[in-house]
């Protein structure tokens, strides 16, 4: 987990100071690093280790959206598509909803409960109250979301969409950023 949240932290140090690409890749490092040693634990995640793992894990997820918003940084010769690693970064985020499923339960009466959101416990699901500022674009996805034939397509296209409307208004709540 310290190697996970030390890549995040070369990656907020590289987008204050941008003149310094060896902190992306210091943290490309430490992320490899993090990933290598959570690995043994994800094949055989048990319920001890479920509350370590949510917190390595979180810090996984928010070292792939951060590097993703410095990502366009990395110069001509690596042209990155900023919305191919938001689609990445919340593939990565399913992936570990997958993982720590089985435990949601568990966390959820953990003393880790209160610090996680309610959408996270098991079988829940809340609607989101899109903040005024971007409610007619809240509205506008949303109806296109249903114009869509595939149930399965509709359900984890209004799941994403109240997702991103979540962590807009949570990042315009911020009051460090």
């Amino acid at each position: 987990m310290l190697a996970a949240l030390l890549a995040t932290s070369a990656v907020q140090l590289y987008e204050t100071d941008p003149l310094r690409p060896e902190l992306l890749i210091r943290a490309s490092y430490l992320q490899s690093t993090a990933l290598t040693l959570a690995k043994p634990h994800c094949t055989s995640l048990g319920q001890d280790e479920s509350i370590g793992m949510l917190f390595s894990f979180g810090f996984t997820a928010i070292f792939s959206l951060a590097e993703g918003s410095v990502s366009s940084n990395y110069g001509p010769d690596n042209p990155i598509n900023p919305l191919d690693k938001l689609v990445q970064s919340f593939q990565l985020v399913r992936g570990i909803r997958v993982l720590l499923a089985p435990h949601w339960q568990y966390l959820a009466t953990s003393w880790a409960g209160p610090i996680l959101s309610s959408s996270m416990a098991a079988g829940s699901e809340c609607e989101a109250q899109p903040p005024y500022s971007h409610a007619e674009e809240y509205r506008a996805l949303r109806s296109l979301a249903f114009g869509l034939d595939d149930l399965e397509q509709r359900r984890s296209c209004l799941k994403a969409i109240d997702d991103v409307f979540r962590y807009i208004h949570a990042l315009e709540e911020a009051e460090d950023r």
